[in-house]
């Protein structure tokens, strides 16, 4: 059920100037439940990294007015989007880019999203280690500063009225 709803509002946004690919990928990830928008250059999918929020990048190589190695380089540069992780498109020879995977033109329908599905849940799991992570440390701070007030509270202590009397 947690991985239908994430893939129901996981949006994605693929950058593939080949119109005729670009509507198949559209239609295959609309009907398994993502949102997903098309452009067709390099510069387009940088504005849209930077407009909107996407949870993965399908990536074409071979763009008309950069590669995708440019636009990669330019993802990686941008800490507002470097985090968004990619899946490259190659109709070429190319086989791995940075680490990343490399699906081949023509794609098979369910490598593409098993592929997609493990970028997602990879990507998800990150972002609940970092979240993990900063609990962790705000709970540190937290019982840190608990023992500091209680360390001031020892200090100053001051002996109630009625014994000071007797």
């Amino acid at each position: 059920m947690a991985s239908a709803t994430r893939r129901a509002i996981a949006s994605i946004l693929v950058v593939e100037d080949d119109e005729a690919i670009a509507d198949v990928l559209l239609d295959i990830l609309e009907s398994e439940g993502y949102r997903a928008r098309a452009v067709s250059d390099g510069a387009s999918a940088l504005g849209a990294m930077r407009a909107e929020k996407f949870d993965l990048i399908l990536l074409d190589f071979g763009l008309p007015d950069m590669t995708g190695r440019d636009v990669r380089d330019q993802q990686m540069a941008d800490p507002s989007i470097a985090q968004i992780p990619v899946i490259v498109l190659t109709a070429g020879a190319l086989t791995t880019v940075d680490q990343l995977p490399v699906l081949r033109k023509p794609f098979d329908y369910d490598t593409l999203l098993d592929t997609i599905r493990e970028q997602l849940d990879m990507a998800e799991a990150a972002r609940h280690r970092t979240l993990l992570a900063a609990v962790s440390d705000v709970r540190r701070q937290l019982l840190k500063s608990v023992d500091d007030l209680e360390a001031i509270r020892r200090s100053s202590e001051i002996e109630p009225p009625s014994k000071r009397r007797a």
